[in-house]
């Protein structure tokens, strides 16, 4: 059964002057260390940086208020070797989750240089 959709859009831009304005803090504020290293290993880290932080945003909206409290860095975004994007949560939060025998979260995102969307669908 599904229990939430969350869907974000970002401008890049918005989380470019973020990181000029703040850098280092933004980052590890909002991203984990490996989330932070694959954006800057890419030429334009900015839009795999916006499209990570509408991810998470997209998580928030999905979940609504089944966990009490959701920080940023308890939601990690990977990807398999194929390129799909999937979530990976702190252990804390899975702990909560898991009285949800069948829950599971599906992600999608896409960025171009101006802007980054995903969306988030929660079942349990």
């Amino acid at each position: 059964m599904i229990y939430g959709i969350g869907v974000d859009i970002v401008e890049v831009s918005r989380i470019k002057s973020c990181i000029e304005k703040w850098g280092d803090h933004f980052l590890g504020k909002i991203f984990l260390q490996d989330e932070i290293d694959y954006c800057k290993i890419k030429k334009n880290p900015y839009p795999h940086a916006a499209a990570r932080f509408a991810a998470k945003e997209s998580v928030f909206k999905a979940m609504g208020s089944l966990p009490y409290l959701i920080g940023w860095k308890d939601i990690e975004i990977r990807k398999e070797e194929s390129g799909k994007p999937f979530l990976v949560f702190s252990s804390s939060l899975k702990d909560y989750l898991a009285k949800y025998n069948n829950f599971s979260c599906h992600l999608s995102i896409s960025h171009t240089e101006e802007y980054a969307v995903a969306q988030v669908i929660v079942e349990i």
